[in-house]
């Protein structure tokens, strides 16, 4: 019986990790985030050096209708995971005025990586009630000294 309850236990741990419920994306570094306003930069990409790593992406495009996004940074295994939180707006978007809004890159600079930490990813969290889905928006290794 004391079997059963250990495996079942088990199995509701590994059945939540794997689910798409709400989950906390990985933090405990420092992000900053920055609109980038000069052109010719390369979206998306990712660099390191000394102990930090930095990360243009472009804005994402919900970000007119549903509001701004709320950077966190943390270390999983070798991996940075810099995780962009974005409420889902439930209602309709409310006017945006005559000028279209123009999505623009963003600059993420997280400090204090460890060393050898080897890859990066910038993840796009839409939380949508109960529920979170997960976007991938640059991947790319890295080298922390």
């Amino acid at each position: 019986m004391r079997l059963t309850c250990s495996m079942c236990a088990a199995m509701l741990i590994a059945t939540a990790g794997c689910s798409n419920s709400l989950t906390a994306p990985p933090n405990g570094l420092p992000v900053t985030l920055t609109t980038v306003s000069s052109q010719g930069v390369q979206v998306p990409s990712i660099t390191s050096g000394d102990d930090s790593v930095t990360a243009i992406v472009m804005e994402p495009a919900s970000a007119a209708c549903d509001g701004p996004v709320t950077p966190a940074a943390g270390v999983r295994g070798e991996a940075l995971v810099v995780t962009l939180t974005q409420q889902v707006r439930t209602g309709p978007c409310p006017p945006i005025g005559v000028t279209a809004v123009v999505p623009l890159p963003i600059q993420l600079v997280v400090h204090d990586v460890p060393s050898g930490t080897s890859s990066a990813q910038v993840v796009l969290r839409l939380v949508r009630g109960n529920n979170a889905t997960f976007t991938v928006l640059a991947s790319g290794a890295i080298s922390v000294p």
